[in-house]
């Protein structure tokens, strides 16, 4: 059986962006994988929970905004289970699932100089090769490995867009750019960073 290529891309997408799309193109692309998974997160251990938005509302996001992707799908394996779930645990439990498969994982610059702080870093790029797109902001030389794994950089333009930003303009009543039209569409109906409802 052939070996199948894919991509993880893991995160909240409080809201999703046109950033982790571009990200999720490139990897598949650039790698020639088989498939990209993104990966919501129901609990995710560093963020705080009681200001993230709803499960459900974060999925439909996702789903909208990536609605005619091709080789890209949503993975609900981390919501469909209860408690935390670090990313070490989901792709030793997805390569458990998938022997046939190689898996690599996808991050922006900023998560892998904050790799250190994470569970298990070292075990987690040793299950998938870790595939990084550069960001603005982060000078100095980027490095070739990471805990001994080499890091495949993704080209392309840097990417500046965050979650975090974009949920500040959203409060304050702004349409940004770099949102999917019907991901606003789906905003505005169910009045989603407004200020007023936790999230």
């Amino acid at each position: 059986m052939n070996e199948r290529r894919i991509g993880v891309l893991g995160g909240s997408f409080d809201p999703v962006h046109e950033a982790h799309l571009e990200l999720a193109r490139r990897g598949r692309d650039q790698l020639d994988l088989d498939d990209i998974w993104l990966l919501p997160a129901g609990i995710p251990p560093h963020k705080d929970v009681a200001a993230l938005t709803a499960v459900e509302h974060r999925l439909a996001m996702l789903r909208l905004a990536m609605d005619d992707e091709p080789r890209m799908s949503v993975c609900t394996f981390e919501i469909d289970r209860p408690g935390v779930h670090y990313s070490w645990q989901t792709l030793t439990e997805l390569r458990r699932l998938h022997p046939q498969a190689r898996f690599f994982f996808l991050m922006g610059e900023d998560s892998l100089l904050a790799l250190g702080s994470w569970s298990h870093p070292a075990d987690l790029v040793r299950l998938a090769v870790p595939v990084v797109c550069p960001r603005p902001g982060f000078g100095g030389p980027r490095p070739a490995r990471v805990y001994g794994v080499a890091i495949h950089w993704l080209s392309g333009e840097e990417l500046d867009l965050s979650s975090s930003a974009l949920r500040e303009r959203l409060g304050r009543g702004e349409r940004p750019e770099g949102m999917d039209p019907a991901v606003l569409a789906y905003i505005d109906e169910h009045g989603l960073y407004r200020g007023d409802n936790g999230s």
